[in-house]
């Protein structure tokens, strides 16, 4: 369901700019699952191009680890069953059903959802890139003694 912008894209989707740095670094040194909702074949399609373009693939994402389901249940359904150690995402729904299941849950703040993530129970961040920004400058960070 995500923005996917960035490029020139296929059928019009494209990763969004600000955040292929920091989605090619977690391809790069994580084992990545991406799970996009869409609605038909020709939107996975482009979903697959956008990320080829934006250079996902060639920074480490496996082509057969880019998953597709139809409904917000579903996305939450897959990540479940994927186990992560985080799990980040725009739907308020989706969230609160895998808030008991996963460890790290991170909400994605966006125009349409800020009021029913004020009232989740995970955190929430106000874009995608500015979490791992914030994350590695945290990590970079001399240890205090």
């Amino acid at each position: 369901e995500g923005e996917a912008k960035h490029g020139t894209g296929f059928g019009g989707l494209r990763v969004i700019g600000q955040a292929v740095p920091s989605l090619c670094e977690l391809a790069r040194c994580s084992d990545l699952y991406l799970i996009t909702q869409c609605g038909s074949d020709t939107t996975e399609d482009a979903v697959r191009q956008a990320l080829g373009d934006a250079g996902v693939y060639d920074a480490g994402l496996n082509p057969h680890k880019v998953l597709f389901c139809g409904t917000e249940m579903g996305r939450a359904s897959m990540a479940r069953q994927l186990e992560p150690a985080l799990h980040m995402d725009s739907s308020a729904q989706v969230t609160s059903a895998l808030r008991p299941f996963v460890q790290r849950v991170v909400a994605v703040r966006t125009p349409s959802n800020s009021v029913q993530l004020e009232t989740s129970s995970v955190q929430v961040v106000d874009d995608f890139a500015h979490y791992f920004e914030k994350a590695r400058s945290i990590s970079a960070q001399p240890a205090a003694t």
